[in-house]
């Protein structure tokens, strides 16, 4: 995924059903994960988590697993 946009087309219908919410949650949900993932780039670029040896830095790289946040580090 390269944007918003992308991750949104790829999984709002997967969220819509499987929690049972109406368009603005799904929407902005959706946001908060970019919003997450570009502050933790951010944050591993500026070096804010250590050297890429440390261990914070590393679980920073490894913390999320799940379907969606797959689907943004892809980008």
């Amino acid at each position: 995924m390269k944007d918003r946009n992308g991750l949104q087309k790829a999984m709002y219908a997967d969220l819509k059903a499987t929690f049972a919410l109406s368009a603005q949650p799904v929407v902005r949900a959706v946001k908060k994960v970019v919003d997450a993932y570009a502050t933790r780039n951010t944050n591993l670029r500026a070096g804010n988590l250590g050297p890429p040896t440390s261990k914070r830095y590393r679980f920073g790289l490894t913390r999320c697993t799940d379907r969606c946040c797959a689907a943004v580090t892809a980008a």
